[in-house]
């Protein structure tokens, strides 16, 4: 039908470690009752398939660390956890303040 069910949230990257174009998901959300049903697999498939005629040849994503059905559904698409970088933030009165610093 027309209505939605699910959305993916997605960029173009470019990589300078790797030399080349990528896709960032940012985001995907799949309402409940469509996430066995092989949509989850079909809506990374599409951005995919859209993000190499775009010209780009991987993508990265992060997930958090409690979210096991999450880590499972990637690693089941063939995805793996690189261990070879980690990820900073900084929020809040901090963010603001290194703002004020510059």
């Amino acid at each position: 039908g027309d209505d939605a069910i699910g959305v993916a949230i997605f960029f173009l990257t470019y990589s300078t470690w790797r030399g080349s174009n990528g896709v960032y998901l940012q985001d995907i959300y799949l309402r409940p009752g469509k996430r066995e049903a092989g949509t989850g697999k079909k809506l990374l498939s599409k951005i995919a398939e859209w993000a190499t005629a775009q010209g780009a040849d991987h993508l990265p994503l992060s997930v958090d660390v409690d979210n096991v059905a999450a880590q499972s559904f990637y690693r089941h698409l063939g995805m793996s956890a690189r261990d070879d970088e980690m990820i900073f933030q900084i929020s809040g009165r901090d963010f603001q303040e290194l703002g004020e610093k510059g």
